[in-house]
């Protein structure tokens, strides 16, 4: 009995840890909204206010946004805090930040069996991917919590004998989450269901004997994922599939397919390996093992400044041994883990194989529990193996401190300013100064080139919904041209613009001379490299 209290005691305690990484700083850390997580909010702001997305669809599935077409679950969620605390940088994170918390938790509950549950509820908490996506506006992060919800119920379901009742419970449960994680993001439309899929073949002898509760639950799943089903058919899936797939004539592929018309023309021998079908298998392939590489997990992560800290990997370094050996007392000893751990191991990044620009942290998020896991076991054994030689005991949790204690420093208070530009830094301060300098709403040009400016607009200014729902509702709209009210937002010319009259320009550093005629306000960087130059004519 005491040591389940004190097992509790440290839940609650490796719980609120996460919950005070998560929260602390959240409208701060990083320093600004980038234009995902605008959207986001601006269109649960519009939801809340008129029921429909900015482009004026009632209740969607997806949100246009950006012709992105993002699932909407996570600006519903939002609806909830953004009436709360108003629309702000805080209220647009919450969503994520509890997710994030609470995965934490989820992940303790599933292990808590195993003597290496608390170790893996502490790496989650203190994990720099998963703390990367808990402290931003990404519905990915949402949808790995479902997800993890899903698997936590999947082990509750009791064996054949067990209670009924649980068993029923449990399978719904665990149906639905899968069902909301599929709602949350692209990615687990096609992971969810092969991951499903899998543990049904696994462990089917189980499933047989509660075959009744197995089909309700599934025909449950199936009537909730109907609404879901039909987006993905018409043009909103196909839109977003085809924005970030490989499996396209264009883009990685042209090379090879050039070559294969050529051999064909030629009739070389070697045509075959240009096929196409190969080409996108092998792909494919590297697509996947992109996700397993050192650089990617443990060195430089990925190619954006959004999703890690700079020079930092997803994990820290001192986690790669601690994964080799937890794998390999994996393989050696079966457990009731090890089965479920594997198969979400090897079903993360396949979604992210099929797009472009891997490794990709956002869409094999995943791979962060099952590998925190094994670290844990890792971490686990070489306590057990290091018992006995306490000082080297201490000396390695000393190390290990130190490396922790300098990835929450660097993230916190050198990443924010590192990381400025990736984050669309300045939009806030031009909004703030416009609005307080254009009292007369006189034309404002807002130069696009860091993409979708408009959208910091509308949330900071959090323009009235029902006004830009009209202009834009079933309207077509050009990448670089876009309006409303008093704004336009073009690339500047100016050589042309510079002859306008009574109007205010909004223009990158590099479109207009290092003082142009008119300057009246110049917004910075926090590296001191000027942003935004604000002229008006």
């Amino acid at each position: 009995m005491k040591n389940k209290k004190a097992m509790t005691v440290l839940a609650v305690l490796i719980v609120i840890l996460a919950g005070c990484l998560r929260f602390y700083k959240l409208g701060q850390v990083p320093l600004s909204l980038d234009w995902d997580e605008a959207s986001l909010g601006y269109n649960a702001y519009s939801l809340l206010k008129t029921g429909k997305d900015e482009f004026g669809n009632l209740l969607p599935i997806n949100l246009r946004s950006f012709e992105d077409y993002k699932p909407a679950l996570y600006s519903y969620l939002t609806i909830i805090p953004v009436g709360l605390f108003g629309l702000t940088e805080f209220s647009v994170r919450f969503v994520s930040a509890l997710a994030g918390t609470l995965t934490v938790l989820v992940v303790y509950l599933t292990m808590r069996h195993a003597p290496y549950a608390a170790i893996a509820g502490f790496l989650l908490a203190i994990s720099p991917w998963h703390l990367q996506f808990s402290r931003i506006a990404f519905e990915v992060n949402l949808g790995l919590f479902f997800f993890s919800l899903g698997v936590f119920f999947i082990f509750e379901v009791p064996p054949a004998g067990g209670t009924k009742r649980l068993g029923i419970l449990s399978f719904l449960t665990s149906a639905v989450a899968f069902v909301l994680a599929m709602y949350s993001y692209h990615s687990f439309r096609l992971i969810v269901p092969v991951f499903v899929i899998l543990v049904f073949l696994f462990r089917f002898k189980q499933f047989l004997k509660q075959k009744k509760t197995v089909l309700v639950s599934l025909f449950i799943a199936l009537i909730l994922l109907i609404p879901l089903l039909g987006s993905f058919l018409n043009q909103e899936g196909q839109a977003r599939f085809s924005s970030v797939t490989t499996l396209t004539p264009t883009g990685t592929l042209d090379r090879s397919i050039r070559l294969m018309d050529y051999d064909r023309k030629i009739d070389s021998l070697f045509s075959v390996l240009h096929n196409r079908r190969i080409v996108y298998f092998l792909t494919a392939i590297k697509g996947y093992l992109d996700h397993f590489a050192p650089n990617f997990l443990f060195l430089i992560g990925d190619h954006s400044l959004r999703h890690h800290i700079l020079n930092h990997g997803m994990f820290y370094i001192w986690q790669l041994p601690l994964i080799i050996i937890g794998m390999i007392y994996l393989l050696k000893k079966k457990s009731r883990y090890s089965l479920m751990l594997w198969l979400w191991l090897l079903v993360a990044p396949l979604a992210s194989a099929l797009t472009s620009g891997t490794p990709h942290a956002v869409r094999a998020i995943l791979m962060v529990v099952p590998l925190t896991i094994f670290s844990a076991i890792g971490l686990w054994r070489a306590n057990l193996m290091l018992k006995t030689k306490k000082i080297l005991l201490l000396s390695v949790y000393l190390l290990l401190i130190i490396l922790t204690a300098r990835y929450f420093v660097q993230y916190y208070y050198i990443y924010p300013k590192q990381a400025a530009r990736d984050w669309q830094y300045g939009f806030k301060q031009v909004v703030e100064f416009i609005q307080t300098e254009n009292q007369t709403k006189l034309p404002t040009i807002v130069t696009y080139e860091y993409d979708q400016p408009h959208i910091f607009f509308m949330f900071y200014q959090q323009t009235d919904p029902t006004e830009y729902q009209q202009k834009w509702a079933n309207n077509p709209i050009e990448r670089f041209e876009r309006s409303f009210d008093n704004y336009q937002f073009r690339k500047i010319n100016w050589a042309e613009d510079q002859q306008l009259q009574d109007v205010y320009i909004v223009a990158a550093a590099s479109e207009v001379p290092d003082n142009p005629p008119g300057l009246i306000k110049e917004i910075y960087f926090p590296d001191g490299t000027p942003a935004f130059k604000i002229i008006k004519k």
